[in-house]
């Protein structure tokens, strides 16, 4: 199916009733609707990222739980925040308006 979708992508050729086929390029398929690994699709390493920094973010911020060794010798929690900022216009900051970066955690500590 991958291989069908990538190939309609570059040439579409749609039947007619009036003169035989036509072809029109999809312009606006973004990716094909296939499941995949994230190897094979960025936007689904974007959001493997995303959700990686936010688990970092929640790991120090709401759990004060340490990161795994071969994580904290590479970043500090100052590279998650900046990585928080560069994605904070991206992301849904109405979900939580009591966090700076929208992010709600469960269980609520009171």
């Amino acid at each position: 199916m991958r291989k069908v979708t990538r190939k309609i992508q570059r040439i579409n050729y749609i039947p007619s009733k009036y003169s035989g086929s036509y072809r029109k390029e999809i312009e606006k398929l973004i990716e094909d609707p296939m499941p995949k690994n994230s190897n094979e699709s960025y936007f689904v390493q974007i959001a493997d990222t995303i959700a990686y920094i936010i688990y970092l973010y929640s790991l120090k911020k709401f759990n004060n739980s340490e990161w795994p060794k071969r994580v904290r010798n590479k970043i500090t929690f100052d590279d998650v925040i900046d990585l928080l900022n560069i994605i904070k216009s991206r992301i849904n900051l109405k979900a939580n308006p009591n966090n700076e970066y929208g992010i709600v955690h469960y269980p609520k500590k009171a």
